[in-house]
């Protein structure tokens, strides 16, 4: 089953309502995570503006959906790392400690990256718990961002990332609704976009610091 088209796509249909303009998703039918609600965030002495691509029905979804996303947690990660590692296999360098010339089998089980798994689910948590303050959600995934810079993660693994979690969720839940997929979808590309700008703002922290 392909993933279904979010509403970045050319799937939208400009409308008004009270003189403003809305976009609706033709995919779905309905208004969706393309209105346009921009959340202001303070980032140290600025204020920068995000757009959550999310609708209501859609994080209802999300959070209807978690669960049973969990309950096969090693299930999906299986397929993500495998995806992550096999497009970009310079991705296996970010993680110090894995078994040499071992199959991809046994580096499923190896403790660094049952760790890892451990650690994305719980920060897959926060996110859904934050789904609402999105505030908090955002400031969150740049700190996320800046920290993984520094471990020398850069967007190109993040892009890479994204794209495996979204082929996951499309294997492992076939039979998931159109609504559900697309929140994951749309949830996804949202979490690495802020994520890679986390990693942008470090990047731009650390040049400064060394031209001083």
């Amino acid at each position: 089953m392909g993933c279904a088209v979010s509403c970045r796509s050319n799937h939208e249909l400009i409308t008004k309502e009270n003189g403003k303009k809305r976009k609706t998703c033709l995919e779905k039918n309905e208004l969706c995570s393309a209105e346009n609600v921009l959340t202001p965030v303070q980032i140290k002495n600025e204020v920068r503006y995000f757009k959550f691509p999310l609708s209501k029905k859609e994080v209802e979804a999300l959070k209807n959906s978690w669960d049973h996303v969990k309950s096969r947690w090693f299930e999906l990660l299986k397929v993500v790392f495998r995806r992550w590692f096999t497009t970009h296999p310079t991705v296996r360098k970010l993680f110090k400690n894995l078994p040499a010339n071992s199959s991809f089998e046994e580096l499923l089980v190896s403790k660094e990256l049952v760790i890892h798994v451990q650690r994305i689910e719980s920060a897959v948590d926060i996110v859904i718990s934050k789904v609402d303050k999105i505030e908090d959600l955002i400031l969150l995934l740049i700190e996320l961002g800046r920290l993984h810079y520094e471990l020398g993660v850069n967007q190109s693994h993040a892009n890479a990332l994204a794209a495996s979690f979204q082929f996951g969720i499309c294997e492992v839940f076939q039979g998931i609704d159109l609504v559900t997929e697309s929140a994951w979808d749309s949830l996804l590309r949202f979490i690495m976009d802020i994520f890679k700008y986390g990693i942008r703002l470090e990047e731009k922290a650390l040049n400064l610091k060394n031209k001083l």
